[in-house]
């Protein structure tokens, strides 16, 4: 299994390369992803291990195999993985709203929210924003001056 994953990240397909560009070095928010992950029998094209979130990149074969890919992701959601599914066509073509899909997906506020934890109380839910933003500020390396000036 890792010699196919070695072989698929040796190989990407362009929407592939383009995402990769993208996510690589933290670029995204601070979170680490990895590409072309072994899961378990399965290799998903980037995975998130800090927000166990999965992010694959459909091209033309998956019209094909959209069975398969349903168990797989079925499957893949039962250990507790959330997934953020595009096509390569939106890759190529609107890099920034596949961006901000997966940033949605990353958050603690919606990763929470959809879970069905959000109890409506908008005190907690901004309290919660806020801290998370602070965090994403310190990981950006802002500075903890600029945090606390941000925030109060």
């Amino acid at each position: 299994m890792l010699e196919i994953a070695r072989q698929f990240r040796k190989e990407p397909t362009a929407s592939e390369a383009v995402l990769w560009q993208a996510l690589r070095g933290k670029k995204l928010d601070g979170y680490k992803f990895r590409r072309q992950q072994p899961i378990g029998a399965f290799i998903v094209d980037f995975f998130c291990p800090e927000a166990k979130l999965i992010v694959e990149v459909d091209g033309l074969i998956h019209e094909t195999q959209q069975e398969r890919d349903q168990e797989r992701q079925h499957l893949l959601e039962s250990l507790g993985l959330k997934f953020v599914r595009v096509t390569s066509h939106q890759v190529e073509t609107d890099l920034d709203t596949v961006i901000n899909t997966i940033r949605s997906a990353l958050t603690p506020l919606a990763l929470r929210w959809e879970r069905g934890r959000g109890r409506g109380d908008l005190e907690a839910i901004g309290k919660t924003y806020y801290d998370y933003r602070a965090d994403l500020m310190i990981r950006n390396n802002q500075g903890l001056t600029d945090t606390y000036n941000r925030f109060h």
